[in-house]
């Protein structure tokens, strides 16, 4: 943003001994206000193909949901697995009733609980579901971004995204119906 003053007046009447100081232009003149704007807060709010601000939709959407969580319902149960394998812990916060975060322990390579999936939900619709090694952006059911871990987005055939949204999905169903929570 540029400012426009009248500096250079007062700066060449101080230095040829004009009379008495006299306060900077820059104090006498206000800074223009910026005004920034708002935030998308879903999909149908950003340009066509910026994934920058997909990108940045997930994020806050992650964020914004994590900050919430103290204020909400929580519900933890643990999900028994094959034998040999440790039972998951499933954690559940609840907004209304309706499902507001999910997170799950997953197995490492070695077997331990160390990684966790975890999902974020809008008005009780997945929204942001991030896996160890991959993160999806969901708006009304449909993949709208797959990404790695870092959100670095991933390009795949159409037919690899459907399969693999309906795998989150009814991953995300499965672990809801532990706590006797319905997803359509």
């Amino acid at each position: 943003m540029r400012r426009t003053t009248r500096a250079w007046g007062v700066v060449l009447l101080a230095a040829c001994g004009g009379g008495e100081a006299v306060p900077q232009a820059d104090s006498l003149v206000p800074e223009a206000s910026v005004v920034e704007a708002p935030l998308p807060t879903s999909v149908a709010e950003i340009a066509p193909g910026d994934t920058g601000a997909i990108v940045g939709l997930m994020r806050r959407t992650m964020s914004a949901g994590d900050d919430a969580l103290g204020s909400l319902e929580r519900r933890d149960t643990t999900l028994a697995l094959a034998a040999g394998e440790a039972p998951r812990q499933l954690t559940l916060w609840l907004d209304g009733g309706l499902p507001f975060k999910l997170a799950v322990t997953e197995p490492t390579e070695t077997g331990a609980l160390l990684a966790e999936t975890a999902v974020w939900f809008v008005n009780g619709e997945v929204r942001v579901v991030q896996e160890p090694f991959a993160a999806f952006l969901f708006e009304a059911d449909r993949l709208v971004l797959w990404t790695d871990e870092t959100l670095v987005p991933i390009d795949g055939p159409e037919a690899e995204k459907a399969t693999r949204a309906a795998a989150v999905l009814d991953s995300v169903r499965a672990r809801l119906g532990v706590f006797g929570v319905g997803y359509p």
